[in-house]
């Protein structure tokens, strides 16, 4: 039997307290309010003690799938690489008790495709590339019920990327694939860094939490909170394919296509709090590498 989560999410209200109105306030003292507001949205009544044992220091949260590095185990306990519907999110490790079940397969289509592997280490390269091609192309066609109906078996995931930028903001999700793009955003990212202009969103970050990067070596795998004008700055030298963060919600829907939401931004000089990630090839093979 399923187990049922020991309490249902939390759609209650958020109260924040606002120290003054917002057109009062410095551009400082706007970007902590918001964080605060985001703190309060991301995680309402957190647990902060085990409600079997009260252990207040044997929480973890627990982390799913294969680790691409060490994993501080001071916050986090290895939850496996089996997912579902219905699976905790907090362990103790002093008692056992595991809690606040969340839905881990939200969005993913359920089936399975297998391919056979062939060996590869006599072919050339163009053969590399032609059999990963064919691979791709199996994994993602579509099959036919007894009906002739179409079943998709693909999880709509897009193809590897070995250079990429990710802007999130606005209920928008930004991508910008590509060496020479890449070039550009690092190096401008790296100026803002330099600048003081841009700040790691540890919340979200795992080069931060999970690996221990300090961004101030390298600005590579850290989610980062810019603003809006440094975003239209960027999107002004680099190709960017906007889309819809939840592309089935309402607001997307009622917004229409993502890329005139963005230009309407842009045009109505909003300024939205946006956060961009650089990630490389280098970077991955590093994590997998157990190199810090």
């Amino acid at each position: 039997m399923k187990k049922k989560p020991d309490k249902a999410p939390g759609n209650r209200p958020v109260l924040i307290e606002v120290p003054k109105p917002v057109n009062q306030m410095s551009k400082k003292e706007v970007d902590g309010f918001v964080d605060e507001i985001l703190e309060a949205i991301d995680g309402q009544a957190p647990v902060t003690s085990c409600p079997q044992c009260t252990s207040k220091t044997g929480l973890r949260e627990i982390f799913y799938g294969l680790p691409d590095g060490p994993v501080d185990e001071e916050k986090y306990a290895i939850g496996g690489c089996c997912i579902s519907d219905n699976d905790p999110s907090v362990k103790c490790i002093e008692c056992g008790w595991k809690g606040e079940y969340v839905d881990n397969m939200k969005g993913w289509k359920r089936g399975a495709k297998f391919v056979e592997l062939e060996d590869i280490s006599k072919m050339s390269e163009e053969e590399i590339d032609a059999y990963a091609k064919r691979t791709w192309d199996l994994l993602t066609q579509e099959n036919k019920t007894s009906e002739g109906q179409s079943v998709k078996t693909s999880t709509n995931k897009k193809p590897y990327q070995p250079y990429q930028v990710t802007f999130k903001g606005s209920s928008l999700l930004g991508e910008s694939n590509g060496i020479e793009n890449f070039k550009v955003a690092y190096a401008k990212l790296s100026e803002l860094r330099d600048k003081g202009r841009v700040k790691c969103y540890t919340r979200w970050c795992k080069a931060c939490t999970l690996y221990r990067f300090n961004l101030e070596n390298d600005v590579m795998g850290h989610v980062l909170k810019i603003s809006f004008p440094n975003v239209i700055s960027l999107a002004s030298n680099i190709n960017i394919d906007w889309s819809w963060e939840r592309p089935d919600s309402e607001w997307a829907k009622k917004k229409g296509d993502p890329a005139m939401a963005y230009k309407s931004l842009v045009e109505d000089k909003s300024k939205p709090v946006f956060y961009v990630r650089l990630e490389s090839e280098d970077y991955i093979n590093m994590l997998l590498g157990g190199q810090g």
